[in-house]
């Protein structure tokens, strides 16, 4: 399910940092690397908006930290966060 702008909800939770809602909807299927219409997975919204819980989760369900969106930008090339390039780092 996306809205308009094709973000799904995993999207909106890594951008609302709502690790909760997150949490269910990987424990049910939603797929933890869907891309938007630009190519962002969640997971590049979560490095943007520097959510590092979500981060965590997102990694947690394998997501993945090499996934190049449509401009060719990485996860980690949205972040200046030290937690969270660290956290991707170790993948």
């Amino acid at each position: 399910m996306a809205d308009g702008e094709s973000l799904s909800l995993l999207h909106w939770s890594a951008i609302e940092d709502q690790t909760k809602i997150g949490e269910y909807l990987l424990e049910n299927g939603a797929e933890v690397d869907i891309r938007d219409g630009n190519g962002y997975t969640p997971l590049h919204y979560a490095c943007m908006c520097r959510h590092v819980d979500m981060v965590k989760l997102l990694l947690k369900y394998s997501a993945n930290v090499m996934a190049v969106s449509n401009d060719r930008i990485l996860p980690k090339d949205l972040t200046e966060d030290e937690n969270i390039k660290y956290l991707l780092n170790k993948q």
